[in-house]
C-alpha cells in the first residue's frame, strides 16, 4: 500500500505549477524542480476540522523563507537548498521532480508493521513524506526539517523516527529532535527522505536527552560503593578478632554479593552487551542471582539480631552459618533457573522486546 502512494505522484502529468491533491486522511503534492533554479521546497499541510477542509501549500524554497504566519500551524516538511549539491557529489541522477504524501494517522503502517521494540511506542502526530523517485536520499550534509503539531499534548519521551521499509517498523536512526514547543509543536531534523513522524516512546528505549547524564551518576555511584564494599571486606577478613564473630561472616557474604551485582552492573550494562542477545540474558539473570543473595543475607542478618536477642543459650549458632550459606546461596540459584527455563530464556529479554 505505501509503494502504491510513492508510485501515484510519479504517474501524475505535470505541466508547471506544484499540484497538491488532499482528502480529510490523506493526501499528496508533487512539484517539478529544475537545478539551476532550485532553491529549497516547502511542503505544508494544515489539518482541517468538521467545518474547515484540509489545507495543503507548496513553496518553492526553505522553511526560513516561507511567510511564518501561514505557515506557524501547520504540519511541515522543508528541504534543504543543498538537496541538489548532494545529488550532485554523489553522482545520482538529475531529479524532475519531488512529491509529498501526508497520512492523517498510522493505520497503513500499523497493518504491515513487524513486531520489534518498537511495539512499545505510540505515534501522537501526524505522518509526512517526501520521496524523489527512483532515487534514495540519504546522508544529506543539510539536514531535511520537519514540523509536527501534536496530537496528544501531554505526552512523554518523545522521538523523532522514520518508516524503515527493510525493517517494517519504525525507526530514529538519521534523526534527532531539534527543539519543541511544549505540548505544542516539535522540530524534527533528520539527514535522508521517507515517512516521517513523532511517536512516544513509552519504555524510552531511545536516547533521551539525560540519558547520558544518568549513566555517568549510575558508573560512579556503583564504582565508589563497589570501592568501600571491598574495603569492608579487607578489614573483616584480615581483622583475627572480626572475622570469629558470627556478625562479621555473615556482613563479608553480603558485601561480596553486593559487590559482584556492583561489577556486573559496571561491565554488562552498557550499550555494547545490549546489543548481543545472549550477553542480555546473561547479565540480566547474573544481575537477578546477586540481588536474590544480597536480599537472602540481609534476611540472615535480621534472623540473627533476633535470634541473638530472643534465644539466651547461643546454641544455634552451631550450625548457622552453614544452612545460612546454603539457603542463601541456593535458594536463588533455584529460583533463576526455574526463570531461565520458562519460556525458553526471554523472560530475560529487554521489557521492549517481550
Amino acid at each position: 500500500m505505501l509503494d502504491i502512494l510513492e508510485a501515484i505522484p510519479e504517474e501524475i502529468p505535470l505541466e508547471g505549477q506544484p499540484l497538491t491533491i488532499a482528502y480529510s486522511n490523506i493526501g499528496v503534492g508533487i512539484t517539478k524542480v529544475e537545478e539551476k533554479s532550485f532553491n529549497g521546497l516547502f511542503y505544508g499541510v494544515l489539518y482541517g476540522n468538521k467545518e474547515t477542509k484540509v489545507k495543503t501549500m507548496i513553496y518553492n524554497s526553505s522553511y526560513a523563507e516561507t511567510p511564518q504566519e501561514e505557515t506557524k500551524d501547520m504540519d511541515f516538511i522543508s528541504l534543504p537548498r543543498s538537496l541538489m549539491k548532494h545529488l550532485q557529489d554523489e553522482g545520482l541522477s538529475t531529479m524532475s521532480r519531488i512529491s509529498f504524501v501526508f497520512m492523517r494517522d498510522d493505520k497503513i503502517q500499523r497493518v504491515i508493521q513487524k513486531s520489534s521494540t518498537e511495539a512499545n511506542t505510540t505515534i501522537i502526530s501526524h505522518i509526512i513524506a517526501a520521496n524523489i523517485p527512483k532515487i534514495s536520499i540519504t546522508n544529506l550534509d543539510e539536514p531535511v526539517t520537519i514540523s509536527f503539531n501534536l496530537i496528544d499534548q501531554n505526552a512523554t519521551n518523545l522521538r523523532c523516527v522514520y518508516w524503515d521499509e527493510i525493517l517494517g517498523n519504525w525507526s530514529g536512526e538519521g534523526c534527532k529532535r531539534s527543539h519543541n514547543i511544549s505540548g505544542e509543536k516539535v522540530f524534527c531534523s533528520c539527514n535522508h527522505l521517507t515517512s516521517f513522524a513523532i511517536i512516544m516512546d513509552v519504555y524510552q528505549t531511545g536516547n533521551g536527552p539525560n540519558d547520558e547524564i544518568l549513566s555517568i551518576l549510575s558508573n560512579v555511584g556503583c564504582g565508589i560503593s563497589l570501592v568501600c564494599l571491598i574495603l569492608t571486606i579487607i578489614i573483616h577478613v584480615c581483622s583475627k578478632t572480626l572475622r570469629k564473630l558470627m556478625v562479621s561472616k555473615i556482613l563479608v557474604n553480603l558485601c561480596i554479593s553486593l559487590a559482584i551485582t556492583n561489577i556486573i552492573f559496571l561491565a554488562g550494562m552498557q550499550p555494547y552487551a545490549s546489543k548481543i542477545t545472549g550477553v542480555c540474558k546473561a547479565v540480566a539473570a547474573l544481575i537477578h542471582y546477586f540481588l536474590l543473595t544480597s536480599l537472602m543475607w540481609m534476611a540472615v542478618e535480621a534472623l540473627n539480631v533476633f535470634l541473638g536477642v530472643v534465644v539466651v543459650f547461643k546454641t544455634y549458632q552451631t550450625s548457622f552459618m552453614l544452612r545460612s550459606s546454603i539457603l542463601a546461596w541456593g535458594l536463588p540459584a533455584v529460583i533463576v533457573a526455574i526463570t531461565l527455563g520458562i519460556n525458553y530464556t526471554n523472560n530475560y529479554t529487554r521489557i521492549a522486546q517481550v
